[in-house]
């Protein structure tokens, strides 16, 4: 991950302007960010501290929330942007779907 890192800082786009100053620089300043950061959490709850004995990266993902969100979107039709209502039913209905347990938490963010 330290090579990727390197190898993407010092990326250049045919000018010479490295891609990091450039306005393609999103992705590259977001995996190098991300990347840095994983690494120095590993370094300091890993190797440091020995609170952990892995780092589990998959965890700081936010792609459970982002196809739970789209999970909602689809079930309004071709409605992406559902009322309090349409979000209250989805959500209660995915809820039953799922076999979950209700909590007080998601009682009182479903009544907003």
């Amino acid at each position: 991950m330290v090579q990727a890192v390197s190898y993407l800082k010092g990326l250049k786009l045919s000018n010479g302007q490295p891609v990091s100053d450039s306005l393609q620089k999103t992705g590259v300043v977001g995996f190098v960010v991300s990347a840095s950061s994983a690494l120095w959490l590993f370094d300091k709850l890993v190797r440091e501290q020995q609170q952990l004995k892995y780092l589990l990266t998959y965890k700081f993902s936010q792609d459970h929330l982002e196809l739970f969100f789209t999970l909602i979107r689809s079930r309004g039709g071709h409605n992406n942007y559902p009322s309090p209502g349409q979000l209250k039913a989805t959500m209660k209905r995915l809820l039953t779907h799922n076999k979950l347990l209700v909590t007080v938490y998601l009682l009182t963010v479903a009544r907003f």
